[in-house]
């Protein structure tokens, strides 16, 4: 069954909430000159899949795409996610520079590391 987490964030950025959804199919992660640039979700709304918003910038230089199997999903355990920061020359705050999430199965999905 599906659970909803609450937002969070770290010093900078905006809080975002797609809303609640029976699971996630994919997970499209924005690639950077630095890291990670933006986030966008596709989720499952009982047998149709449903576009989340765009948070963050795109770029020119695309994007990663990671799918969850049907029989699969994503956890929300202390370990469901794996994010590195680092302080890059230029930047106002730290920059995601890999994120990685973790399914039920066992199969850690990492677009951008």
């Amino acid at each position: 069954m599906a659970q909803k987490v609450e937002a969070q964030r770290g010093v900078e950025g905006d809080v975002w909430d797609d809303g609640f959804y029976d699971g996630v199919r994919k997970v499209h992660v924005g690639q950077g000159q630095d890291g990670v640039s933006f986030i966008n979700a596709v989720y499952e709304k009982g047998s149709q899949e449903v576009e989340g918003g765009e948070h963050g910038n795109t770029t020119l230089l695309g994007f990663e795409t990671f799918e969850v199997d049907a029989d699969d999903y994503i956890i929300k355990q202390w370990r469901s996610h794996s994010v590195t920061y680092d302080i890059i020359f230029g930047h106002e705050s730290d920059v995601i520079t890999s994120i990685t999430f973790y399914t039920f199965k066992g199969k850690p999905l990492h677009p951008i590391d």
